[in-house]
């Protein structure tokens, strides 16, 4: 049996399982806003070089869909270096 965690719903669609997550959404507190930034953008690094390591592991139409991911995270992380160049400096920390 398939069990969504905490805070999700199970959803069938086509023959596949799906967990929504039905959690309403925090406003981040400003202060700890460019933290969490970084923290994103490192785990956006390691979701990079472990898609890089498994594409590397394949051939054919999987190695494309690897790289496909690989492509995913880099928009992702440009997305993210234009957010954190936009972040104010605060001198007060």
């Amino acid at each position: 049996m398939f069990q969504c965690l905490e805070g999700s719903v199970l959803q069938r669609l086509e023959g596949n399982v799906f967990c929504l997550n039905t959690r309403r959404r925090r406003v981040p507190d400003p202060r700890h806003q460019e933290g969490t930034l970084v923290n994103v953008y490192s785990i956006l690094q390691s979701a990079a070089a472990t898609a890089y390591e498994h594409a590397d592991n394949q051939t054919g139409s999987n190695r494309k869909v690897a790289m496909g991911v690989v492509h995913l995270i880099e928009l992702a992380q440009l997305k993210m270096d234009s957010v954190l160049d936009e972040q104010p400096i605060n001198s007060s920390s």
